[in-house]
């Protein structure tokens, strides 16, 4: 059975591999692992390829490509039977992927990276793309301004997905246009998964999984300000003021906000830049 730190090596691998590029859903994979040991990448992705080879056939009998992508999309959310978690499911089962496999019912996030898995597999020509609180996915084989939706499969045109992020935002309009929209890579889709999985381990009172999480987003973004704050924050609810310190002190030292009195103890320093951190995101 392998060891937390096997595991971590194995995620650090994943992320600098130049010849087959990062694999999103293997590095999620892998991040549950750590919390399980006995839980196997391998064997997911076992299943994902045995999926992949039974829908390929029944694939290739749609001539126009976009009927192929309408085929793959009753594939995964009709015959698989995947869904959307309902509405306040915060549950690690729906997020973590081995769990979501096994109970066909995720968070979007997870059922993204699980439905553009198996699209690649398949070679079918889907992009993610970067929503203001949501993910997308375009093709060329669908048109411009469409979208299929991975929470439910459905096929949505500009207007559609506007409306729906409208929603997300308390009926705050927002306005996009196709040429505005970016793809999100594979590293910024991971980057997601991770915020809302630790996010998933604070709702539930799991500080120290959540640290885990915190960790590894350093090894994907060693320089990600927003990493390291929400590293410091989770060692301070633990009790681990130097460490949280470290974390939190460099982010003010170039502000006038960051010169915490050296006297304090380190709970004092820490509790001091906590204080100044927040007055300082509040005035900008």
């Amino acid at each position: 059975m392998p060891t937390p730190e096997r595991i971590r090596r194995q995620f650090a691998r994943e992320l600098s591999s130049r010849k087959s590029g990062l694999d999103p859903l293997r590095a999620a994979l892998l991040l549950a692992q750590a919390e399980n040991p006995e839980l196997s990448p391998e064997r997911a992705e076992i299943i994902l390829q045995g999926w992949a080879e039974s829908f390929r056939a029944r694939l290739d009998a749609n001539e126009e490509p976009y009927q192929k992508i309408l085929a793959f999309n009753r594939l995964f959310f009709q015959e698989l039977g995947f869904t959307q978690a309902p509405n306040g499911s915060p549950g690690i089962e729906y997020i973590d992927p081995h769990r979501v496999l096994a109970g066909r019912s995720g968070w979007p996030v997870t059922l993204a990276l699980l439905f553009g898995d198996l699209a690649t597999r398949l070679r079918l020509p889907l992009r993610l793309m970067s929503f203001p609180g949501h993910l997308l996915f375009a093709s060329p084989w669908l048109g411009q301004g469409n979208f299929v939706d991975p929470a439910d499969g459905k096929l949505l045109c500009l207007d559609e997905a506007r409306h729906r992020i409208d929603l997300h935002f308390s009926g705050q309009r927002v306005l996009l246009k196709p040429e505005q929209l970016l793809p999100l890579s594979d590293r910024r889709l991971l980057e997601r998964y991770m915020v809302a999985l630790q996010g998933v381990y604070l709702a539930e009172g799991q500080h120290t999984e959540a640290l885990r999480v915190a960790d590894w987003r350093l090894v994907l973004s060693p320089r990600s300000r927003k990493a390291r704050r929400s590293r410091g924050l989770i060692l301070f609810d633990l009790n681990r003021f130097e460490e949280a310190h470290r974390d939190l002190r460099p982010l003010l030292l170039r502000s006038a906000a960051g010169r915490v009195d050296p006297r304090l103890g380190i709970r004092a320093r820490v509790c001091a830049l906590l204080a100044s951190l927040e007055k300082s995101v509040r005035s900008r």
